[in-house]
């Protein structure tokens, strides 16, 4: 809930900018957490014999692994019923209803209080209506478990990203017999602000510099979000139609589509990239890359 609603970020290349390294005060923007998270020593020489795994994928749960937007909207029936209240303002703007953070689409699309406190109320009721119907769900949607298994046996690190809890999230993975199928899950306490942040966290969390990184989403705002990163966005038709995501490096109309090679290919014009060559020069003289200069600092 709150997809395309959410900010992408990182418009500028800024990265986390309230994490403060251990003991240190320096912001890491998208560039310096490429080079902090580029592997070294017994990792490189790893990942030169086994190049897949220099890879991460990140999925977000959002219409790429659950039917969100089935779900979600079948959540808001049952609320309106149990609470005797009235949907036909959300029908008319479904997408605002899916998008919207539910407090504001309690508040601004349906109009069913003025009291954020209730609305805040029947949000949480929504929540364990929607986790509900996830639970009841029989499967993720079609081909995710059967990508999440090559990717597996490709030892491909995976993560999760997703605007629900982390324990939440965690429930919905154990009774899909998806829980050792994502290395890492970055969720609501995670405290990101915007789509770019979650990616970052989750690039973090699985050890990969983002530009090594390829992003699973549906919908625009996403793929703005992982390009901005620098990582390959891969886009899942469906919620958006494909046109709306032709930005994306690869759009498809399941993760069943797809394949390894794939995966490959988008990194095929790796070190080709606009500014590639300054860099790989500067770091083999040893030269320092200029910081940079974000809102609200001088230069140093």
């Amino acid at each position: 809930m709150g997809g395309d609603s959410v900010p992408p970020g990182a418009e500028y290349g800024e990265g986390l900018l309230q994490f403060l390294t251990p003991g240190g005060t320096t912001r890491l923007d998208v560039d310096r957490l490429n080079e902090k998270l580029r592997p070294e020593g017994a990792a490189r020489c790893r990942q030169s014999m086994f190049p897949d795994e220099a890879h991460g994928l990140i999925f977000d749960w959002d219409d790429v692994i659950a039917d969100t937007a089935g779900l979600q909207l079948a959540a808001w029936h049952d609320l309106a019923a149990l609470e005797g209240l009235s949907l036909e303002a959300g029908m008319r703007r479904r997408g605002a209803l899916l998008d919207l953070r539910p407090e504001r689409a309690i508040h601004e699309v349906l109009g069913w209080t003025r009291d954020w406190v209730r609305a805040q109320a029947l949000a949480r009721q929504l929540a364990a209506l929607y986790l509900a119907r996830v639970e009841a769900s029989p499967a993720p949607l079609p081909g995710a478990a059967a990508w999440l298994a090559v990717a597996a046996r490709h030892r491909i690190p995976c993560a999760l990203v997703t605007w629900l809890e982390e324990s939440c999230a965690a429930r919905l993975l154990e009774a899909w017999g998806l829980t050792s199928a994502f290395q890492a899950v970055i969720g609501a306490r995670m405290g990101a602000e915007t789509q770019a942040e979650r990616l970052l966290c989750a690039a973090c969390a699985l050890r990969r510099p983002p530009e090594r990184c390829v992003a699973f989403s549906a919908c625009p705002g996403a793929v703005t979000a992982a390009h901005n990163c620098s990582m390959r966005a891969a886009a899942v038709a469906g919620k958006h139609p494909a046109y709306a995501l032709a930005a994306a490096d690869v759009t498809v109309a399941s993760l069943a589509d797809l394949s390894v090679v794939n995966v490959r290919r988008l990194f095929a014009d790796a070190g080709t990239q606009r500014m590639d060559l300054c860099k790989q020069e500067a770091r083999a003289e040893g030269r320092s890359r200029p910081r940079r200069v974000t809102t609200g600092e001088t230069p140093t």
